[in-house]
């Protein structure tokens, strides 16, 4: 209990108003509200892996705001063909600022100079070369927006559309968080998008 009071009280004041305001929308509007100039967000992000389901959340922000930030986080062990896709997927959907942000080479060459930390340590190895780089990209913006999904995962199972993200301070959306295998496959076939390799 004692942690679920210190969380809520680092929400922002007027978060359940939001969060109410944009519960009942459906994913277009939901995005249209967080990504409009009146927007009391501040400057956001998208965090993508350019995976497969990457593709429907961006197709969506590309026909709202195709200006808007795509942060993509290079971990150094993407397969050649998942980079193809990446920029496959820029092109088709006219998104005009994608950002690549990789770990630092001195913090590599301390911590992983040999590249086999993934082997033996895999968190510290996702540590180094996910969540903080993943911190450095989010540094200009107020929140970023996921692609995560109930469906995903049991950890994933009770992610909102709408999060306060407590150890960084931002706002986190998820707009495809109540989204279903079937609801992607049918938008990917519906707009024709293209399949990851």
């Amino acid at each position: 209990m004692r942690s679920e009071q210190k969380t809520m009280a680092r929400l922002p004041p007027n978060f359940n108003e939001r969060h109410h305001a944009l519960s009942g929308l459906d994913t277009r509007d939901f995005l249209e509200v967080i990504l409009s100039a009146e927007s009391p967000f501040g400057p956001l992000g998208v965090v993508s892996s350019f995976g497969v389901d990457s593709s429907v959340l961006l197709h969506l922000i590309s026909r709202i705001a195709p200006a808007l930030p795509v942060l993509f986080i290079d971990t150094g062990f993407h397969f050649e063909e998942t980079l193809a896709h990446r920029n496959s997927v820029v092109k088709r959907l006219g998104l005009e600022s994608v950002r690549t942000f990789r770990v630092d080479p001195l913090s590599e060459k301390r911590v992983d100079g040999s590249r086999r930390l993934h082997r033996t340590e895999p968190d510290s190895c996702c540590q180094l070369r996910k969540v903080q780089v993943l911190d450095r990209a989010l540094r200009p913006f107020n929140g970023w927006i996921s692609g995560q999904k109930r469906f995903q995962t049991r950890e994933r199972a009770a992610v909102d559309r709408l999060e306060w993200d407590v150890v960084r301070g931002k706002w986190k959306f998820n707009p495809l968080a109540d989204w279903s295998n079937a609801d992607l496959l049918r938008y990917r076939a519906e707009h024709q998008l293209p399949e990851h390799p």
